[in-house]
């Protein structure tokens, strides 16, 4: 891959229509003599597994549903790993979350299933797990994507999400990282590296300085349309805003990063932070001190803002911590009410309540605290790579795209196909 464009004019030669892409996935329809109408995509990612539902035949379509898990399938695999394997625990954990959708389905009477693999899948090439998630789904059809074909797929996603999309894409999963260039909604450049979130965690852990490291690694010189360095900050500055390009960004972890952004910029409520299909920060060396301020959090920072959370909701909702922790959309507040509330002496007499010593010391708190760095563990990393992007490709704004735009990116691509033209 690297392909470098001289016209500006023309689209890469992998990427000549959405309808020509969208005819290498193979979907699993139901009643072929029909056309399809309620379509689920499936997307099996190396970090989670996820089902989104949409009326196609609406224009544009039509949410209906969607439903998912956090798995881990690559939480075992290195970056660029000859020998990847996937987690065995991770692979009964996607199965089980899979078993569920076909019954998410019967309820929207799908009639067309898209089910595709990325990186983990991939590289494991573990055919005896691929027909496990056949039988889970009942289908047929497994697409396991190339890298070229899970690059265009990320380029789509932000085309799909911002039709004139202008600037950068970077998108990191679990095991992989997609980017590249689009100009006013045409893909230019692609690049893939075999480093994603997890298999970072699993090599740098416990030295994030590695990050930088092994993502130029792995990029040596098989993109030579991307920055051989990074601006001097003199350079940076210099640079007028209008020349510069967005930043769009991909992935779950990267909006895990922006909601912590959120909570030191805007009075947003954390289950509104994402309504539309991005959400902006102007990349300013303020951000950056920010960015580099969530790469340093710890796993006690993380532990201290759920517990604020858990206080907070269970002061105004009396939720039980399995109903509240790690559920935004039952938070109903913004992170700067929160801040304020912790400032605030209700928040003191709460602390000093005989409750919360004894909640402190209990087993129930041991594995609450457990599970909340299960989570945050990757947010850092994630800091990190998106340091690095922003610092090569100094971007005007960091745009980080809304859940699902893969999912509908997938629909994008294949509408074409399924419906008569």
């Amino acid at each position: 891959m690297g392909v470098s464009k001289t016209k500006e004019s023309d689209p890469l030669p992998e990427y000549n229509y959405v309808r020509d892409w969208g005819s290498f996935l193979k979907a699993n329809v139901i009643d072929p003599d029909k056309p399809s109408r309620i379509v689920a995509a499936v997307d099996i990612g190396s970090n989670s597994v996820r089902i989104v539902i949409y009326d196609i035949s609406t224009s544009p379509p039509t949410y209906i549903d969607d439903a998912g898990d956090t798995c881990g399938l690559a939480k075992d695999m290195l970056p660029d790993d000859s020998e990847a394997k996937l987690n065995p625990e991770s692979m009964d954990k996607a199965i089980a979350t899979l078993e569920k959708f076909p019954a998410l389905m019967k309820k929207h009477n799908v009639d067309t299933v898209i089910v595709m693999g990325t990186a983990a899948v991939r590289h494991a090439n573990n055919k005896r797990f691929e027909n496990r998630v056949r039988k889970a789904l009942e289908i047929k059809y497994l697409n396991a994507l190339s890298e070229m074909e899970e690059t265009i797929l990320t380029a789509l996603a932000v085309i799909w999400a911002e039709p004139n999309a202008d600037g950068h894409f970077w998108g990191t999963g679990g095991a992989s990282t997609h980017f590249g260039t689009i100009v006013l909604g045409r893909i230019r450049e692609l690049g893939d590296l075999f480093v994603g979130a997890l298999t970072l965690l699993k090599a740098c852990e416990n030295n994030l300085l590695l990050v930088n490291q092994i993502i130029l690694g792995q990029m040596a010189d098989k993109y030579p349309w991307f920055p051989k360095k990074p601006p001097t900050p003199k350079a940076a500055k210099a640079s007028p805003s209008h020349k510069r390009k967005a930043l769009y960004l991909i992935g779950g972890t990267f909006r895990a990063v922006a909601r912590l952004l959120l909570d030191r910029n805007k009075n947003v409520p954390i289950n509104a932070a994402f309504p539309d299909a991005v959400v902006s920060f102007v990349w300013d060396e303020s951000l950056r001190k920010q960015l580099n301020d969530v790469a340093g959090m710890k796993k006690e920072d993380f532990v201290n803002l759920a517990e604020f959370s858990y206080l907070y909701g269970l002061k105004g909702k009396g939720l039980a911590v399995e109903e509240f922790i790690g559920d935004r959309k039952k938070l109903e507040m913004s992170p700067y009410e929160l801040r304020k509330w912790r400032e605030s002496d209700e928040y003191k007499k709460w602390t000093n309540s005989e409750f919360y010593k004894t909640w402190k010391e209990s087993h129930e708190y041991k594995k609450w605290e457990k599970k909340i760095w299960k989570r945050a563990r990757l947010i850092p990393i994630m800091a990190k790579v998106l340091l690095f992007a922003a610092n090569y490709l100094n971007p005007s704004y960091l745009k980080v795209c809304r859940p699902g735009i893969r999912e509908g990116a997938i629909l994008h691509a294949t509408i074409p196909v399924l419906k008569p033209v």
